[in-house]
């Protein structure tokens, strides 16, 4: 199988990436144990008839390693001090997806004015809905890393901030 570099997809193709990995996510996110369920607004924000996009970031990294990761899946509640109507969960949610080495990051933050990311200490990029290249293009992870540990890693590695003076009352 040939894989393209995700620097040679252009932006509709991209959008069909982030729609597929949120989709994915946010099915897996009722498949496990402890069930992370993506807030009925952001659902919506799948359905075709949605012209402005999904209500979603999607990071991108690819790992060099002797061997092919793939079928790895962590999720990550985020935002517990902002709540939901009508949800006991946290505001925000992240789910990180490896296939064959490439993972992808859904991330579904709280339906909030100023939310901003901060790539600083990530390897992963953001790729949509618009391009904010990684903080670091290496993780400092000692061999041997655990599948696991890895994931944590990529998916904690972006950092989520507020913007106070973003809210206008």
């Amino acid at each position: 199988m040939l894989w393209c570099h995700i620097s040679q997809l252009n932006m509709a193709e991209v959008e069909i990436l982030a729609r597929w990995t949120g989709k994915t996510a946010i099915v897996l996110g009722y498949a496990t144990p402890d069930p992370a369920i993506v807030p009925e607004f952001i659902r919506r924000t799948f359905l075709p008839s949605n012209l402005t996009g999904p209500h979603m970031r999607l990071f991108y990294a690819f790992v060099e390693a002797d061997v092919t990761m793939e079928g790895g899946y962590l999720q990550m509640g985020y935002g517990k001090e902002i709540e939901v109507v009508g949800s006991q969960g946290p505001s925000g949610l992240r789910f990180t997806l490896c296939v064959y080495n490439h993972l992808l990051t859904a991330d579904f933050p709280p339906a909030l004015v100023g939310i901003r990311y901060d790539l600083a200490n990530s390897c992963s990029s953001q790729i949509w809905p618009t391009l904010i290249p990684a903080g670091t293009a290496e993780l400092e992870l000692p061999p041997p890393v655990l599948f696991g540990d890895l994931l944590r890693r990529i998916c904690s590695g972006i950092q989520v901030g507020f913007d106070i003076n973003a809210l206008h009352v």
